[in-house]
């Protein structure tokens, strides 16, 4: 018993002697874990360019698609993939578009995942629901009816949660004419 209790003692103090020490080394190893991540040199992007750079894309998505998808490229470098995800969902999103209207569908729909990925990384639901209803377009134009009015009841559904008007009537409009 007496012994018991020797070890015990021991270990606590042995414990508590390195306790300060383990601390410290804990610390020191985050500290460089975080200066050097991935994170730290992706949180100086520059956000004001990428917006510009989403500017320049809303004003010749509808007239220029190549020069659209050469947008959304430069923006993709820019914004690093797990620290700016809102930014990779537009712009992904937009390249969805640009492929839809030169009738590639499959490179469409391709985007579109990426940009619902990264819609759900950044919790961006509005975001979400624009990318249902333009994957619910992809549907419609290939005939598959049933799956395209779905993605619009979606997407639906969160327009209308959070009272987006122009979303609501665009998806509305969407689903009078499935029907």
């Amino acid at each position: 018993r007496g012994q018991d209790c020797m070890i015990k003692t021991e270990c606590t103090t042995s414990f508590s002697f390195f306790l300060p020490f383990r601390v410290l080394i804990c610390t020191l190893l985050f500290a460089l874990v975080v200066a050097f991540s991935p994170h730290t040199a992706n949180a100086q992007v520059d956000t004001s360019k990428v917006e510009f750079l989403i500017n320049e894309v809303k004003k010749v998505l509808f007239n220029d698609q190549h020069q659209a998808i050469e947008l959304c490229d430069d923006i993709l470098g820019e914004a690093k993939d797990g620290y700016h995800n809102h930014y990779l969902a537009q712009a992904h999103r937009f390249k969805g578009i640009a492929y839809d209207i030169l009738g590639d569908y499959a490179k469409s729909m391709y985007e579109y995942d990426r940009a619902e990925n990264y819609a759900v990384l950044s919790s961006d639901t509005v975001q979400m629901a624009n990318c249902w209803v333009s994957k619910g377009i992809i549907h419609h134009r290939l005939e598959n009816y049933q799956l395209a009015l779905d993605y619009y009841l979606r997407g639906l559904v969160v327009h209308e949660r959070y009272n987006n008007e122009l979303g609501i009537v665009g998806t509305s409009n969407n689903i009078g004419v499935v029907y």
